[in-house]
């Protein structure tokens, strides 16, 4: 069993937390096991790679989402199978999707007596997700909450991502999109929200998938309609309190493949997020098609025991 442990996970809290109240746990009670801290994409997927070729059989995620969601493109298809241990900010997947405990002691003994489920991941372009794909507002307050100089040193999830957002709800932008699920047109225009998802939740709060599966060959897709602040303001609250089924401006599709098309305009770069990582896609003229597949029992991960 090796873990890999981001070092900036939950502003570095993470990793205070394995080094005083896992390490010595694992010491304890597992005899092989070995460890690395990261402090990149890059060099987990590294890590992850050599690992693979050495035929270690369980990788263990040290982190959040995007942790895990660095060691998704070479586990892939592989024999080797991914455990999650939380301490990132929010944790979406590994809470929500997987049942894990956020008590991270907890979430070890999960682990350690889990057993093994094979689980669809989900693709656009060159990036993997677990849990949720999303262009819109959910992308650009994830861009401003990492990249912004004062957002993203808050030390508080709430803070960091609360602030942006409330900036995000006023921002008057929206997407134009035509939506296509397996050859079939589901949506065509203007959104300031749009998500794919593998998994349950995202933001720790926006529970808006919460019957999806993350083992039936399909991804799920919410998209709302474009609305002033004061309905968008509601929308929020109502999403909060899973109370949002029925709001006329929603709307829910599915499929294996999910082409979008957005009417970007003169925009050179388009804002997007995979898993709450900040990514962007370069423009290919007035419009841009961004084609989400289901890689259907892509990847093993650890659950806990029923």
């Amino acid at each position: 069993m090796f873990f890999v442990i981001n070092r900036h996970a939950q502003g570095g809290q993470g990793y205070k937390i394995f080094t005083k109240k896992i390490l010595p746990r694992i010491r304890r009670e597992i005899p092989n096991f070995a460890f690395q801290v990261t402090s990149s994409k890059e060099e987990a997927i590294t890590i992850a790679r050599r690992l693979i070729k050495q035929k270690v059989k369980t990788i263990i995620a040290c982190g959040g989402d995007g942790t895990a969601n660095a060691l998704v493109p070479p586990l892939c298809y592989a024999e080797t199978s991914l455990g999650i241990l939380p301490l990132g900010s929010a944790n979406d997947f590994a809470l929500a999707s997987l049942g894990m405990s956020v008590n991270p002691t907890k979430a070890l003994r999960a682990l350690l007596d889990g057993e093994v489920m094979v689980i669809d991941v989900g693709v656009v372009k060159n990036f993997s997700f677990l849990n949720v794909f999303g262009i819109g507002i959910d992308a650009s307050t994830t861009h401003l909450a990492h990249k912004h100089p004062v957002f993203r040193r808050m030390p508080l999830k709430e803070l960091r991502y609360g602030f942006p957002l409330i900036q995000e709800l006023q921002n008057p932008s929206f997407l134009k999109v035509r939506i296509v699920a397996d050859s079939r047109l589901v949506f065509e225009g203007n959104v300031f929200f749009l998500s794919i998802y593998n998994g349950k939740r995202e933001g720790a709060y926006f529970c808006l998938n919460s019957k999806g599966s993350i083992d039936d060959g399909l991804l799920n897709g919410i998209v709302i309609e474009n609305v002033n602040f004061q309905q968008r303001l509601r929308y929020l609250i109502k999403i909060m309190k899973e109370d949002f089924k029925n709001l006329p401006a929603v709307h829910w599709f599915e499929g294996e493949e999910i082409k979008i098309t957005i009417f970007n305009g003169n925009e050179q770069i388009i804002n997007a997020q995979v898993d709450g990582e900040p990514i962007v896609f370069e423009s290919e003229g007035n419009s841009t098609t961004l084609t989400v597949k289901n890689m259907h029992r892509a990847l093993h991960v650890i659950i806990p025991k029923a």
